[in-house]
């Protein structure tokens, strides 16, 4: 380990901020990932941030917020592995720029300074320098496999370490078993040739009453025997009986330096304080799993010894045999690997690449095994190469899976029945020749002619793109310019694709990426004409445009984009047409509050599948909308890498961008509009559901924040977060079938602490975000922001922004009717001047009971259209919905309002009724057109309820019926036509004409079981 040591004293300053570049060359060779671990300690306060390796010519900024003055070090070192490397290659080069930030010139004083430009393959010569080698032998008896996994570790120290001493203790804390015997102390020194470059060997050996077989005197025989063999190879020899001591500069005995050992266990890297800085004070340092049997090869069907030359694999066939070992590739264009084989054989070989999650590519070897003789075989890695395949999956061999490989495996197979031994040496990487500029290949269109509204989809290829970020516009930016039947220009950036195919296997959807990953190009017409559009790419190293392709539009029935109306309190579609968004909250396949409330275990996940069958079942009933949340467990396509199909910051799941184009295609299909939740509270808050532990913005992930709030007003995260809504505008803002996009789900509860839900910092953010995606969207789509509970949570300063379209919230309550908190709801909301409506609701955010939650589901959907709610609210517990069957109500509700304009109807009025023949709370509420005199309204619609019906919905067999009901309120004279509506069936019952008389509609004699509904229009 290497280091850079800076002392320096802070006066005033109890904030440091340290910019440094660094210049690092990716490891070539085979062995760990390798980390940048950057820390600061002092005694009073100690803080460290991890970041990830390679880290290439970019400037990063370390934050450190030190809690008083006082003196402090800056420490900064990479771990380095002792994994066999090919002889005369660099392990790593490392160098520190600069150190250019002027608070640190300006207040602190460099004491000390240590600059290592190079660290080469000689390395561990200086880290075992006054710090020996120790090796943990376990208390067990040890089979053949793992007395050669112990002589292999020694082998491999041997051409590293001289004039050393070399440990074999057996402190591993308490013993779990007391047969260590003296066949393992004789086969462990003894047998190990390799223990002779030592000088000085230290064998620590338990006590005697460890050893439950053995007596003192064969102890001491055994020993002695030891000794007198190393002494006669010219070995200094010191046996110790006693527990061990503590090695100098560590904590204690369990925190020793574990390199290797026989245990599979995960131990700690030890916290160092000895003289020699080359271990650091204590960090984030990480656990490590170590096998000596394998020298970091995992194997499969075969088992894996080394000798002083080569590694020898041991195999059965028929079958197949596999060897993997973590090593990427991303600068690889060939591999070489020297075989031996002794017996005739009819051995294939196969090289294989794998990324993180399990996606591989193979490379079957043209070169066959020749008993008896070393023959080197060649695996092809560069992009155009004919070897690779990908057998179970469907994807082509491309820039961005290359880049993604983590893991290369070795495979061997036959069909003859035989044990066969192969040895295996001089694993030889070679470096991609310097890369051709990117290029442009093959533009093709799905259709030349459109209609207004219709998609016109392009897509393309980039060739050589290397290293560069797809995601990244900084690295590379595609963009279309499209030129409309009016002149008028129009800039689309197109994005990263890759076509997948679906699968349900055992209630999971699983996706195989299908073909060679490519470019898109998404685009609507919103006139009839013809259009132009010419494809450009930029590069650091290129600008290059193409030639001009051509499509033309037509005229269209769609209805287009989700649009609000003149008044800004309804939607409307493009033509004008009056749109009342009515679904169910299908936040995503599967719901662990629902499957707790509904008392049911279930582990599946049918992603996609999922959404077939709800949008069959929503379109059968007339549903028209529903809410979609891009959640880390399901639709989010940027997360930690530690999660399956993400990669961190600007690396996107492009598997779940495709289920989300599906489910757009689908909704398309089914006239569906999805209302699109960006962000779950949960990403970021500490307090309430909280992922932060798994965002990549944290810095534990390597993102740029070590707290929540500043992913609000930090600019390189706004800069991150922008291109990932570049990218996703894109990619979907092209469809109308999207009802709304909310930027932030109950913003309210995101943040460190509960001190920030009002913070006016999230009132600019969200600010700030509309007008960036404005500027990318041609189609303008409606931008909300949401919050949690109830009205009273709403922040003035974010629900007021002019540059907000519309407001979402919830209506979620510990009891009572839902009626109360409906028309609060609205009324409250509709302050400011905007379309509302809630996107959650359904007893308390816990659940409710059956009858409560059908309550709240019934009496929501009438309560709510009859206030200036612009949308009716989205029941959150779709299973619920499902499993009772109880659509009817959804449908009986759609029935009424289909064809209905709501545009007019702004006057709310609630009335208390008289039913004669029980004394019971009936109540009616009433909504009617806005004139200037309220006597001159000419249509209504009425909804009649029984109170405590709405409270807990009853069955059939305990609905009470209601006879004798009078209602009257202000219409303008006229003759009418009265059409009363079955809410459950959603037919009507009966019509009548009704003449109004001195500007009061009345009518008595009203019936019905639980609630009934009327409308009311005047026969002109």
């Amino acid at each position: 380990m290497r280091g850079l040591i800076l002392i320096f004293f802070l006066s005033n300053y109890l904030f440091a901020e340290i910019s440094m570049s660094i210049s690092s060359a990716p490891i070539m060779y085979l062995g760990e990932e390798r980390k940048l671990i950057v820390s600061i300690t002092s005694d009073k306060n100690e803080q460290a941030l991890l970041l990830k390796d390679p880290i290439q010519n970019k400037k990063i900024p370390l934050n450190f917020y030190l809690a008083e003055t006082g003196k402090y070090v800056v420490n900064i070192y990479i771990p380095i592995s002792f994994s066999a490397l090919p002889d005369e290659s660099d392990l790593y080069e490392f160098s520190i720029l600069k150190m250019d930030n002027p608070i640190i010139k300006k207040s602190l004083a460099i004491v000390s300074y240590l600059k290592v430009d190079t660290v080469r393959r000689k390395q561990s010569d200086y880290f075992y320098k006054n710090n020996p080698c120790t090796i943990l032998i376990p208390k067990i008896s040890l089979s053949n496999e793992r007395k050669w996994g112990l002589s292999k570790i020694l082998r491999r120290q041997k051409s590293r370490l001289t004039n050393d001493i070399l440990y074999i203790s057996d402190d591993l804390g308490p013993a779990k078993s007391t047969s260590f015997g003296i066949e393992g102390i004789q086969d462990l020194v003894l047998s190990c040739k390799e223990l002779l470059p030592y000088d000085n060997i230290h064998i620590q050996i338990p006590q005697f009453d460890f050893f439950a077989n053995s007596s003192e005197e064969q102890i001491r025989r055994s020993i002695d025997l030891t000794v007198q063999y190393l002494r006669n190879k010219n070995a200094s020899v010191f046996i110790s009986l006693s527990p061990p001591k503590r090695l100098p500069g560590y904590e204690n005995r369990h925190q020793q330096f574990v390199k290797y050992c026989m245990n599979t266990a995960r131990h700690n890297f030890i916290k160092y304080k000895g003289p020699d800085k080359i271990v650091s004070s204590p960090g984030p340092l990480r656990l490590a799993e170590i096998k000596i049997d394998s020298q970091k090869w995992q194997t499969e069907n075969c088992t894996l010894s080394k000798s002083e030359a080569y590694n020898s694999i041991q195999c059965s066939f028929p079958g197949d045999s596999t060897l993997w070992i973590k090593q990427k590739v991303d600068t690889v264009s060939r591999i070489t690997i020297d075989l031996f084989c002794e017996k005739k054989n009819d051995i294939k070989v196969a090289l294989i690449l794998k990324d993180k999650d399990g996606l591989w590519f193979q490379i079957l070897s043209d070169t066959s095994m020749t008993p008896g003789q070393w023959t080197t075989n060649g695996f092809d890695l560069s992009i155009g190469s004919t070897q690779i395949r990908a057998p179970k999956q469907l994807s082509a061999w491309h820039d961005y899976y290359k880049n993604h490989i983590s893991k290369i495996g070795l495979h061997f197979f036959s069909t003859s029945k035989v044990t066969q031994t192969i040895r295996m040496k001089k694993i030889r990487f070679f470096k991609n020749e310097s890369p051709a500029k990117p290029s442009f290949n093959g533009l093709k269109q799905n259709k030349t002619k459109v209609s207004v509204y219709g998609l016109m989809e392009a897509r393309f290829d980039i060739s050589n793109l290397g290293k560069l970020n797809p995601f990244d516009p900084d690295d590379i930016s595609v963009q279309a310019e499209i030129i409309d039947p009016d002149k008028k220009k129009i800039m689309i950036d197109s994005f990263f694709y890759q076509d997948f195919e679906r699968a349900l296997e055992s209630k999971f959807e699983v996706l195989f990426p299908r073909g060679k990953p490519h470019w898109r190009l998404r685009y609507r017409p919103l006139k009839i004409g013809n259009y132009t559009y010419r494809i450009s790419i930029k590069t650091a190293s290129i600008k290059w445009q193409s030639k001009t392709y051509h499509f033309r539009s037509q005229a269209s029935s769609s209805g287009g984009y989700v649009k609000l109306d003149k008044s800004k309190l309804y939607f409307e579609d493009s033509t004008g047409q009056f749109y009342y968004p009515l679904g169910i909250n299908l936040h995503s396949p599967f719901d662990k509050r629902s499957d707790k409330m509904l008392s049911i275990s279930r582990n599946e996940n049918k992603g996609s599948f999922f959404y077939d069958y709800f949008f069959k079942k929503m379109h059968k009933a007339g549903l028209n909308a529903c809410v979609v949340w891009l959640s880390p467990w399901w639709l989010e396509f940027e997360w930690s890498s530690k999660w399956p199909g993400f990669f961190g910051l600007t690396d996107y799941h492009l598997a779940n961008l495709w289920r989300l184009d599906y489910l757009l295609k689908e909704a398309e299909k089914y006239g569906i509009r999805l209302h699109l939740v960006f962000e779950n509270h949960g990403k970021y808050s500490r307090f309430v559901d909280s992922q932060w532990n798994s965002n990549p913005y944290n810095q534990v992930n390597g993102g740029p924040l070590r707290n929540i709030e500043p992913f609000f007003t930090d600019t390189t995260a706004r800069k991150i977060y922008q291109k990932k809504l570049r990218y996703l505008l894109a990619r979907i803002a092209h469809s109308p079938d999207i009802l709304g996009f909310e930027l932030f789900g109950e913003i309210n509860i995101t943040g460190d602490t509960k001190k920030f839900i009002r913070s006016p910092h999230k009132a600019k953010w969200v600010k700030d975000t509309i007008l960036y995606m404005k500027q990318l969207d041609p189609n303008n789509h409606l931008i909300t922001i949401h919050y949690s509970n109830d009205w009273k949570r709403v922040d003035p300063r974010v629900a007021g922004l002019k540059e907000l379209d519309f407001l979402v919230g919830d209506i979620y309550r510990p009891g009572g009717v839902i009626i109360e908190d409906i028309i609060e709801t609205a009324h409250e909301n509709g302050k400011y001047g905007k379309a509302t409506f809630s996107t959650e609701f359904g007893g308390s955010f816990k659940g409710s009971s059956p009858t409560r939650l059908e309550a709240d589901l019934h009496a929501a959907l009438w309560t709510n259209y009859m206030t200036i709610a612009a949308a009716a609210p989205f029941f959150w517990w779709y299973d619920f919905i499902d499993r009772k069957n109880l659509y009817f109500h959804l449908k009986a509700f759609q029935k009424y309002i289909k064809g209905e304009d709501k545009r007019q109807f702004t006057q709310f009025k609630r009335y208390n009724l008289k039913a004669i023949s029980v004394i019971r709370k009936v109540e009616a509420i009433v909504l009617t057109t806005s004139k200037p005199i309220f006597k001159n309204n000419t249509a209504a619609y009425i909804w009649i309820f029984y109170n405590q019906d709405m409270r807990i919905y009853p069955a059939d067999k305990y609905a009470r019926t209601f006879n004798d009901i009078e209602l009257s309120f202000p219409m303008k004279n006229g003759r009418y036509k009265v059409e009363f509506w079955d809410t459950r069936s959603g037919k009507i019952t009966k019509e009548l004409k009704h003449t109004v008389t001195a500007n009061e509609f009345s009518i008595k004699n009203i019936t019905f079981t639980r609630d009934i509904a009327l409308k009311l229009k005047i026969n002109e």
